[in-house]
């Protein structure tokens, strides 16, 4: 395949060798001397040809002679050339000149290169000589020339050898084609090589060079600046141009992509979406030279709305004076994501009343602010109506739980006001738990088709968190999310991240796969947000995990707190459902609840809390039958999914009152349902759920330290020190098998941008199959997948100790069989070598907390198993077990009393009452500790 594309890269030379030899050589071989001249731009090849044609008419017995005159002057050149036709005034043989780079020359110097080219014609000297468009005067002069230009170089480039996406980004010119030399059509303009990049700069800056006239280089800097565009463009951009000048460039210069008729353009700078800051760096010169072409430039793009390009003119220096066009179009540019640079126009700005222009510098300052920030207060715009820059300022103030006032006069309004609005819209309806109604809200948004921008950013997350809060699939949908998160990030737009944050932890919560670490960190980096919004979200979701990891203390504090957050907002749906996980938290406890009743017909939520109410009022009465009707409370139905999970004989209580219309709703959108079967007594869950299959062919030791074996063979440490690839194989492994490339970056290489992170990430992926290839080319461990942007762990072939540990644990807490769960927690104290290993990089804490809640896991085995070893009578086992979960962690006091029970059955009461009387002097000095505070320094 590679010997394939150099073919193809060479093709266009080739071709055009052979159609230079034939002009020069004559299909008759009549021995006659012709001239051919090659008169092209730099770039097509030029002097490769030369050389092989050359090479050809060596081959031939022709006699040789080459001047290149690419650093001569005009003058240098004219002498050479006139006493070279003096010496080959009488050739021995047939001889070929060949001249390289004929510089351009006044009309004195034309015409005694032309009559010294006459004269060694005559002689029957063959000339091949290449020369610039500028330089063609001499042509002229030689009417028998044969000139072969740039279109026709062009045009033999378009070969089956050479693909057809390649021609596009290229333009046929040979030396662009070349550089993109091994790129597969299919790979995404995204992995055009560098060499590309460096090739076009210097085309651009030898297309602008100084010998070319003034009004010609100011066209060609527009039609670079601009990219593609019309006639018209040009016009106000450099006023009317020549006819001459125009179809010039468009027969010698393909770089511009300027059509045959003359009307209309597309250059590179436009076809390759990077190669525009490429063609700022080269072309700097020449808008140093010309500043009122970038201004204009920069103002055209800006009204016909090609704002992200115009973006990135208005950074030059010699556009500061034209950032007035960005004034007048703040909004948009705003929806760009351009938030530096309406700063700069904002702070320029001398046409605005100062009190609107206090009144935008806030809105804009507030978008990459995190937190509560001042800002102007919420108005109409400065003429009275709408304005986009309010509907900015009423999205970022959502996130601190306010609900605008949006009027229904959409029809009036530009494209921009009405997406903001579904949006605003949208965000209302889903803060009052009306999430059905803003997915059929955001259905007929229409698309601006301007690319990724702010508005589409915010519709994307609203439309992904409404679908899956109905009941849709959280492992679809991801893609869009992605991009806008990626478009937050890249931007100045922190303020915004809030939305991005929300989704993360409704897709954690509702992702039954999703291992309680990842929501824990995720809950942990949000629950002090500055946006009051997404702190209250964050609290339930961490009121719900330590609901399901029995921390129901915990839990309470948590709802407790998001129910005194969530008073301020303007709808109460979150302080119901933070009262609601609060009665539940506390009902676990053991406490009374006063239970109040619900509205009957009421919203959804009303329902399910009815439902709830009921459930705990009437536990352990099998005789209750729900009074509730059979419609399902579709907008809340999510709540009835996260508590019928994970929280033991309440949720297996909770699923069984459901009525039979709620379990047909739960369990078409819940993947395994219910959530957790009701197995014989004796029967432990993982023996019956665990799936019978064959060691794996990698095995991947983490706790205790870290080991990699692969088809039994143990990996040197020092073949994973390099890339951190440990870090990214035990992340992905723990992570579930796989994780998006943005995920990754955070985790294992948090200060890199994400283009490097990226690059990094793929090149860790190659070097961990390196290393397993070097031991089994068959075993296929790791999988890059750039057009979803996963990279997953094939676990079919994986064991780890990690997942086999979590079974045994879980089996001896939950397992109701005493032997079984002994059984299970020896097991557990076997795999538990140690903690779980943290690899030098945890960019977001992920490790760190599932090493947390790894050994929290073994305590809770470890007290199991002892309580189930002493009621089997096996003492010493009890108290060895006890004992492991001390070690762990000395402070809890279900361990402390397990070992002191253990030790006192076993005999050994004066070890029971050391153990007691140790641990109640360290919770007295954790205590005074923390009445006094931490110690002021001296």
């Amino acid at each position: 395949m590679d010997s394939a594309n150099e073919r193809g890269a060479q093709a266009p030379l080739a071709g055009a060798q052979e159609r230079v030899a034939m002009a020069l050589f004559g299909a008759g071989e009549d021995g006659k001397a012709r001239m051919v001249a090659l008169c092209a731009e730099p770039g097509m090849g030029r002097r490769e040809v030369l050389s092989g044609v050359l090479a050809l008419a060596s081959e031939r017995g022709a006699r040789v002679i080459r001047r290149d005159f690419a650093h001569s002057s005009a003058e240098s050149a004219c002498r050479s050339l006139v006493r070279l036709a003096g010496v080959l005034s009488n050739p021995q043989g047939p001889t070929v000149l060949g001249i390289e780079e004929i510089p351009p020359a006044d009309e004195a110097a034309v015409h005694r290169l032309a009559r010294a080219a006459h004269r060694m014609l005559d002689s029957g000297v063959s000339i091949l000589c290449t020369l610039r468009p500028e330089a063609r005067q001499l042509l002229e002069a030689i009417p028998e020339c044969h000139v072969i230009g740039s279109s026709a170089l062009t045009e033999s480039s378009v070969g089956p050898s050479t693909a057809r996406r390649v021609v596009e980004l290229s333009h046929g010119i040979p030396r662009l084609v070349s550089a993109l030399g091994r790129w597969q059509e299919g790979s995404g303009v995204e992995r055009i090589p560098v060499a590309y990049y460096d090739v076009l700069g210097n085309l651009i800056e030898l297309s602008l060079r100084p010998s070319l006239s003034d009004e010609e280089r100011r066209l060609r800097l527009a039609l670079l600046l601009l990219g593609k565009g019309s006639a018209d463009d040009l016009v106000e951009v450099v006023g009317q141009s020549s006819p001459e000048v125009l179809s010039d460039i468009h027969e010698h210069a393909p770089l511009f992509g300027l059509a045959a008729n003359l009307a209309c353009f597309e250059g590179l700078s436009e076809v390759v979406p990077s190669a525009l800051v490429t063609c700022l760096r080269n072309a700097a010169p020449a808008c140093a030279l010309f500043p009122e072409v970038a201004q204009r430039c920069m103002v055209v793009l800006a009204k016909r709305r090609a704002l992200s390009r115009a973006a990135t003119l208005a950074r030059l220096p010699e556009c500061a004076d034209s950032l007035a066009a960005v004034g007048d179009l703040i909004d948009d540019f705003v929806d760009a994501g351009e938030i530096d640079l309406v700063r700069r126009a904002l702070d320029v700005s001398s046409a605005l009343p100062r009190e609107e222009l206090v009144r935008r510098r806030s809105i804009v300052a507030s978008l990459d602010v995190r937190g509560v920030c001042s800002m102007a207060p919420s108005g109409e715009g400065p003429s009275g109506g709408w304005d986009s820059l309010r509907l900015f300022a009423d999205a970022r103030r959502f996130l601190w739980g306010k609900l605008p006032d949006v009027r229904d006069d959409a029809p009036t309004r530009r494209l921009l006001d009405r997406r903001l609005a579904a949006h605003i819209g949208a965000c209302s309806l889903m803060l009052r738990g009306a999430f059905s109604a803003a997915q059929g809200m955001l259905v007929g948004v229409p698309d601006d088709g301007r690319g990724p921008s702010v508005s589409g950013a915010l519709l994307a997350i609203d439309a992904e968190v409404a679908r899956v809060m109905t009941g849709g699939s959280t492992a679809v949908g991801q893609d869009g999310v992605d991009a806008a998160r990626e478009f937050l990030v890249r931007h100045p737009l922190r303020g915004l991240m809030g939305y991005v944050s929300i989704w993360e932890i409704v897709c954690a919560l509702l992702r039954p796969e999703e291992g309680p670490a990842e929501l824990e960190r995720l809950v942990a980096s949000c629950e002090r947000s500055g946006d009051a919004l997404v702190q209250v979200v964050a609290l339930l979701a961490g009121s719900i995990a330590d609901l399901r990891g029995r921390s129901a203390a915990r839990a309470q504090v948590r709802a407790s707190l998001a129910e005194t957050a969530a008073r301020g907002f303007d709808a109460d749906y979150l302080l119901r459902v933070a009262g609601l996980i609060g009665e539940v938290a506390r009902h676990l406890l053991g406490d009374r609840v006063e239970v109040r009743p619900g509205a009957r017909g009421g919203d959804d939520l009303d329902s399910v809390c009815s439902f709830v109410r009921e459930t705990m009022l009437t536990e352990g009465d099998p005789s209750y039958v729900s009074a509730l009707g059979d419609e399902v409370p579709w907008d809340a139905l999510w709540l009835v999914r996260m508590l019928c999970r994970g929280l033991g004989s309440f949720s297996e209580d909770l699923a069984e009152r459901l009525p039979p219309s709620w379990k047909r709703a739960v369990s078409s959108v819940e993947p395994v349902w219910p959530p957790r079967a009701v197995l014989p007594r004796g029967r432990g869950m993982a023996a019956e759920l665990r799936p019978a299959r064959p060691a794996g062919l990698v095995s991947i030791s983490l706790l205790g330290g870290f080991s990699l074996r692969v088809c039994g063979q143990s990996v040197p440490d020092g073949m994973l020190e390099r890339r951190n690839m440990k870090s990214m194989l035990e992340y992905l492994v723990l992570h579930g098998g796989y994780a998006k490339r943005f995920q990754i970056v955070e985790q294992v290489w948090p200060d890199c941008d994400y283009v490097s992170g990226f690059n990094r990430a793929y090149q860790t992926t190659s070097a961990l199959r390196a290393v397993v290839a070097d031991i089994d080319r068959g075993v296929e461990l790791i999988v890059a997948s750039r057009t979803s942007g996963e990279i997953s762990v094939n676990m079919g072939v994986v064991d780890c100790d990690v997942s086999e540990f979590r079974r045994e644990a879980r089996e001896a807490v939950d397992s109701e069989d005493a032997e079984r769960s002994l059984e299970c927690a020896r097991a557990a104290e076997r795999l538990y070598a140690g903690d779980l290993y943290v690899p030098p990089s945890d960019g977001t804490g992920f490790i760190a907390a599932m090493r947390a809640e790894l050994r929290c896991l073994y305590v809770d085995a470890m007290i199991e198993g002892s309580a189930a070893a002493l009621s089997l009578g096996h003492d010493r086992s009890a108290a060895r077990l006890a004992g492991n979960a001390v070690l762990v962690d000395n402070m809890r006091e279900d361990a402390v009393t397990a070992l002191v029970r253990a030790l006192r059955a076993c005999g050994r009461g004066p070890e029971a009452q050391r153990q007691q009387r140790s641990y109640e002097q360290r919770l007295a000095r954790a205590t005074a500790g923390e009445r006094r505070g931490p110690t002021p320094r001296r």
